[in-house]
């Protein structure tokens, strides 16, 4: 039921945000790159941690989601975040999106050189995919102060599997589609 009504929730807002890129990309409407960054950070956002939660919540004895965004939390002020209660909670929730809108900007500034080596966006996508899913398992995750798990090969695979296609592949669909409107206009 908890699944289901989940499920539904994050469903319905990922269909809100992607009717509101469909209709802000149409050519009377002034889009612009702060707003299209926007949009693929909260794109991304929405679906990978959707895509996780879903993940977690089927393969785990985990009963309340929320406990991922505890864990996203503790890697800045440690496992105090566990015990912080909702604050815990938005905490990790904003650094979630933080992180998914700091992807969002870098690659709409590097698309321009990407786009001269890779025409098509979904390569793109899939090759920033595995980027992000490298930077945030050897950089971020070694310089925060979450516990260090040790990854199994399935749980590699499993991670980046999802970083390319609800990060990576957004991402770089959204900003894509800014820059083809740029160069018509």
């Amino acid at each position: 039921m908890i699944l289901n009504n989940l499920y539904s929730f994050f469903a319905n807002f990922v269909y809100r945000i992607m009717s509101a890129t469909h209709s802000s990309v149409l050519p009377n409407t002034k889009v612009t790159a702060l707003k299209v960054i926007f949009q693929a950070g909260l794109i991304a956002g929405f679906l990978n941690v959707s895509a996780v939660i879903i993940l977690l919540m089927n393969n785990s004895s985990v009963e309340n989601p929320a406990i991922l965004f505890n864990y996203i939390a503790s890697g800045l002020i440690g496992s105090g975040a566990f015990k912080a209660g909702i604050a815990g909670v938005a905490l990790g929730v904003a650094l979630h999106f933080f992180i998914s809108l700091s992807f969002a900007f870098l690659f709409y500034l590097i698309y321009p050189q990407v786009k001269r080596l890779i025409v098509s966006p979904f390569i793109s996508g899939i090759l920033y995919g595995l980027f992000i899913w490298f930077v945030m398992n050897f950089v971020v995750l070694r310089l925060s102060k979450i516990d260090h798990i040790p990854l199994t090969i399935s749980d590699c695979f499993t991670g980046l599997i999802l970083v390319m296609v609800f990060a990576g592949i957004p991402i770089s669909f959204t900003i894509n589609k800014y820059y083809k409107l740029l160069s018509a206009s």
